[in-house]
């Protein structure tokens, strides 16, 4: 199997020298930081916590597991999915207070839609968890499908009728005496 950071080789050659570590040993070490941070970044953006923490933990036990036991592996690719699996299986750990209390609501309400057998609850349940990949994360309403509203349309014409010859004159921000606001309104 191919090194998945021997990309980064040539990249990171002149860092290694400095630290005095091979490039190959150097481009495993921040290479699979890099790609646990890029693969960290894209589950926040598509997953809510709970699905997240999840994912990350499915995802790390399958790489640590496949970098342990499997036969076929060099050592450098071996150690690359090991130190990638490990950092993705450990963020676990990192349970603020609100993923908690996030993950204990969402699990409690996807409980009771299961309880009550009600296909329409589970998917609901499932959607404000945003264990489904849909766009939920990025401001798309998922659940409704309304059509929104147009802003209305800013006037720029006067609602005070201007008598023949008079001309507004700007006065410290006011338009003959009124707020701008009233004026463009």
């Amino acid at each position: 199997m191919t090194s998945i950071t021997g990309v980064f080789d040539p990249l990171f050659k002149p860092f290694s020298e400095a630290s005095g570590l091979p490039a190959a040993t150097y481009s495993m070490l921040v290479g699979t930081q890099l790609y646990s941070v890029l693969t960290e970044t894209a589950l926040d953006y598509a997953f809510q916590p709970v699905p997240r923490v999840l994912l990350e933990f499915i995802l790390g036990g399958i790489l640590s597991g496949y970098g342990t036991y499997s036969k076929n592996l060099d050592a450098r690719t071996r150690q690359e999915l090991i130190n990638y699996g490990a950092f993705l299986l450990f963020r676990i750990l990192n349970m603020t207070p609100e993923k908690i209390a996030s993950f204990q609501q969402s699990f409690l309400q996807l409980k009771s839609a299961v309880a009550s057998g009600d296909a329409g609850k589970i998917a609901s349940s499932l959607v404000n968890m945003n264990a489904l990949p849909v766009a939920g994360s990025i401001g798309a309403s998922v659940v409704s499908t309304a059509v929104p509203k147009a802003a209305p349309l800013v006037s720029l014409v006067s609602p005070v009728a201007a008598q023949p010859g008079e001309v507004y004159k700007p006065e410290g921000g006011m338009l003959k005496g009124k707020p701008l606001g009233s004026v463009l309104a």
